[in-house]
C-alpha cells in the first residue's frame, strides 16, 4: 500500500515514486509548505486507510539513513526498483538531496533540521534562506509493525549505523538487535535462522556483561568479555559461509547478513581496543594487582612516615611482602628475629634483673 515500516521503531514510512505524483521523489517544498502541502495532501486523501501523517523529526529521519549505502545513503527499502514512471505501490525512491525535519533550529528560529541522503549528514545551518529555502519531504506516522497490508522491514536505529566516532556499547547494542529482528523477520532464511540468532544473542550477552564490568572497574574482565563476544560474531560468519548456510538463503541475503556482522565485529574490535572504564587510569590489572590506597604494600611505615626511606638496615625483599632485617651482616626474615625475641625476652610484668643487664640474644638459627 506504498509504505515501509520499521520494526525497530515501529514507525511507518512514505514511499515515495517517480510518477509526477504527491509522492514524486523530486517534489520540493519549503519548510511551511512541507507541512500545508505535502503532509496535509496526504491526510485529505487518507493515504494509506490513514490520516495522521506527518513530519518526521531529525531523530526519526535520521533513523533510516544506512551509512552502508552511498547516493542515496538510505536503507534498502527506501531505494529499490525505482525507475522513470514508477509508483509508490510498485517502486521505493529517495533523491539523494536535503529532506525536511521538523525540528526547528534553537539557535537560528529561522533554520530547520534537515538530513542530506547523499552522505548522510545532519545540518540545520547548510541551506541558504533557512526555512524559505526547499527541499524534499518524506511523510511518517505512528504505527504497529505487525500490519500485514505493508511492506515492512527492518531497519537500524539513528544510534546503530556507522559514525564518525568510535563505537560504543549502546549503538553496538542497536545493530545486533537490528541484525536479529532482520533474521527474525526474513521468510527466505530456512533451517540456519535458529542458529545465526543463538550465535548474534550471545555475542550481545557477552558485551552486555563487559558493559556491566566496564561499569564496575574490572577494566581486565570487561574486555575479556568483549573478546568472546568478537569469537560469537566469527563463529555467526563462518556458519554464513558454511555449506548449509550457503544453501539455505539467497546469495544476496547471505552477503547482506555477511557485511552487518562484520561491520559488528569491527566495531567490538574497535571498542575493545578503545575501551575506558573507571579504572582506566589503572589500565587493565586485577583488583588483586592494584596498589593500596595508602601506598606499596611493601611499605611497613604508616600515617607521616609512609613517604620516608626505611630505617637503616631495613632491606624489604623486592617481589615479595615479607620484612628482611640485617643481622650480623646477614639477612634475616623479620618474623624470625621476631620469634627469637619473644623467646629471649622476660614474661609480661617481670622486670629483668638490672645488675645483669638485657637478656642476650639467641643467635639464629638458620
Amino acid at each position: 500500500n506504498g509504505t515501509v515500516t520499521d520494526l525497530n521503531t515501529g514507525l511507518v514510512w512514505e514511499k515515495l515514486s517517480d510518477d509526477g505524483t504527491v509522492h514524486d521523489k523530486d517534489n520540493l517544498y519549503s519548510w511551511a509548505d512541507a507541512f500545508t502541502g505535502h503532509v496535509a495532501t496526504l491526510n485529505a486523501m487518507n493515504f494509506a486507510g490513514h490520516n495522521d501523517w506527518r513530519l518526521p523529526n531529525v531523530r526519526e529521519l535520521h533513523s533510516i539513513v544506512n551509512y552502508q549505502s552511498f547516493n542515496p545513503t538510505v536503507s534498502s527499502a527506501f531505494n529499490t526498483d525505482c525507475a522513470p514512471g514508477c509508483h509508490a505501490t510498485t517502486c521505493s525512491c529517495t533523491g539523494s538531496g536535503d529532506y525536511w525535519s521538523s525540528t526547528s533550529s534553537i539557535s537560528d528560529p529561522s533554520g530547520a533540521w534537515y538530513v542530506g541522503f547523499l552522505y548522510g549528514d545532519v545540518d540545520a545551518f547548510g541551506r541558504s534562506g533557512g526555512k524559505s529555502g526547499t527541499a524534499s519531504v518524506r511523510a511518517v506516522r505512528n504505527g504497529s509493525a505487525s500490519r500485514s497490508s505493508t511492506t515492512t522491514t527492518t531497519l537500524p536505529r539513528a544510534d546503530c549505523d556507522r559514525e564518525t566516532v568510535a563505537p560504543t556499547f549502546a549503538s553496538i547494542d542497536c545493530r545486533l538487535a537490528a541484525l536479529i529482528g532482520r533474521i527474525r523477520s526474513s521468510t527466505d532464511i530456512r533451517r540456519q535462522q535458529g542458529p545465526l540468532v543463538g550465535q548474534l544473542t550471545k555475542a550481545q550477552r557477552r558485551m552486555e556483561d563487559g558493559e556491566s564490568l566496564c561499569r564496575n572497574s574490572a577494566a581486565k574482565y570487561a574486555r575479556r568479555h568483549l573478546t568472546q563476544a568478537i569469537r560469537k560474531m566469527i563463529q555467526y560468519g563462518q556458519r554464513l559461509g558454511s555449506k548449509p548456510g550457503r544453501r539455505s538463503m539467497p546469495s544476496e541475503l547471505r552477503t547482506e547478513l555477511m557485511a552487518a556482522g562484520d561491520a559488528i565485529e569491527t566495531d567490538l574490535r574497535s571498542l575493545r581496543g578503545n575501551l575506558r572504564c573507571p579504572d582506566d587510569a589503572l589500565g587493565a590489572l586485577s583488583p588483586r594487582q592494584r596498589p593500596e590506597a595508602d601506598g606499596p604494600r611493601a611499605s611497613c611505615a604508616t600515617g607521616s612516615d609512609a613517604h620516608h626511606p626505611p630505617p637503616h638496615g631495613f632491606s624489604p625483599h623486592p617481589g615479595r611482602r615479607e620484612a628482611w632485617l640485617m643481622k650480623e651482616g646477614r639477612r634475616v626474615p623479620a618474623r624470625r628475629l621476631l620469634v627469637t625475641l619473644n623467646a629471649t625476652s622476660p614474661p609480661h610484668g617481670v622486670k629483668p634483673n638490672a645488675a645483669q643487664g638485657p637478656a642476650p640474644l639467641a643467635p639464629a638459627k638458620e
